[in-house]
């Protein structure tokens, strides 16, 4: 049982050519954070986290080949935070 703890920092260098939306930027930094609890006799664990913690906006480059790319400011990608408990019997 106890607690841990992460802080995982991704540089992300996209291509995005001319496609690049205004202000937007093609190379960016996203910050995750989790923590985690682990009960006593490890019935459970419980964990949450956050995902973009700085709420850093970009292009997204959804076509791997690098054809089209997605200005979406505002919908996606945004900070998002979650939750899981998993319980073990």
């Amino acid at each position: 049982s106890g607690l841990s703890a992460a802080l995982n920092v991704n540089y992300v260098h996209q291509d995005l050519g001319s496609a690049k939306a205004h202000g937007a930027p093609q190379n960016f930094w996203l910050t995750n954070i989790r923590a985690s609890y682990e009960f006593p006799k490890k019935w459970a664990t419980l964990s949450v986290w956050v995902n973009n913690l700085t709420n850093q906006r970009f292009d997204l480059q959804i076509d791997p080949l690098g054809r089209s790319v997605s200005n979406v400011q505002g919908t996606f990608p945004v900070r998002t935070f979650g939750a899981t408990l998993q319980v073990n019997f």
